[in-house]
């Protein structure tokens, strides 16, 4: 078995990677392409370990370890280190969680890539003007801050603040969050968020000439005369080593009741 470790560099994080190091003494340590990634942090570091790896995802499990302050995907605590090494010792179960698929084209370049909370589009501190199609089919026009797509695991983060459903990740679907909506007589939105089939693509158009503030989980990027966003479920999905003891459910009263 080939492993790579991913962490923060905190006392505590610096710890269990040496203690890592010394349960997988067997194992080969590759950095490029690794069958096991650890990641030692919060749910942030966990999303940089998955873009990172991104490439290999049909290959690599990761084993996720919390030392930040909140986890959603991060399964194990520190506590946790000898039933990881007995989890090791057996064979690996998994759960499955699903990623957006985005590919965005402007006058002047076409790029893509995955995201596994969320990605949003927006023109802070001015208005942006979008278009929203589903499956081809116009949806509506936003007038507003901007608009939010997310998976179910990443129904959570930033979609739960914005009023959004929290989704059970079991789920395939795309959930679409207006970012504070404008209505007016020449703009109407749905003014909730929208959970559509996971089968469906969501396509968003913008306004010639306007900048935009594109975001993939961690990722920013600014864009100018953007055409088309085109969202959907990735084929791809990423594989976490589960654990019998926390469900989904439990990180979600713990965060939030």
């Amino acid at each position: 078995m080939k492993y790579a470790i991913l962490g923060k560099t905190d006392a505590l994080s610096e710890q269990l990677k040496e203690r890592i190091k010394t349960i997988m003494n067997k194992a080969i340590y590759d950095k490029q392409s690794p069958d096991i990634v650890f990641t030692i942090g919060g749910d942030g570091t966990a999303l940089r370990a998955v873009n990172q790896y991104s490439y290999r995802l049909d290959k690599t499990v990761f084993l996720t370890i919390n030392t930040g302050n909140l986890g959603f995907f991060t399964n194990f605590l520190p506590s946790d280190i000898k039933q990881i090494e007995k989890l090791l010792k057996e064979e690996i179960r998994k759960e499955y969680f699903s990623l957006i698929e985005y590919r965005v084209k402007t006058k002047e370049e076409l790029f893509s890539g995955l995201a596994l909370n969320e990605i949003t589009i927006s023109n802070p501190p001015k208005v942006s003007f979008l278009t929203v199609e589903i499956d081809n089919e116009h949806f509506e026009s936003f007038k507003g801050t901007g608009l939010l797509v997310s998976t179910p695991i990443g129904s959570t983060a930033y979609n739960k603040s914005l009023g959004g459903a929290v989704i059970d990740p079991s789920l395939i679907t795309l959930q679409l969050t207006e970012i504070s909506s404008i209505n007016s007589n020449s703009y109407k939105t749905l003014g909730s968020s929208l959970v559509i089939c996971g089968s469906k693509k969501i396509s968003i158009k913008g306004t010639a000439q306007s900048p935009y503030l594109f975001t993939a989980d961690f990722l920013q990027r600014r864009i100018n005369d953007l055409e088309e966003i085109e969202i959907k479920i990735a084929e791809q999905k990423v594989a976490i080593v589960k654990t019998d003891t926390k469900t989904f459910f439990d990180r979600v009263k713990k965060a939030f009741l």
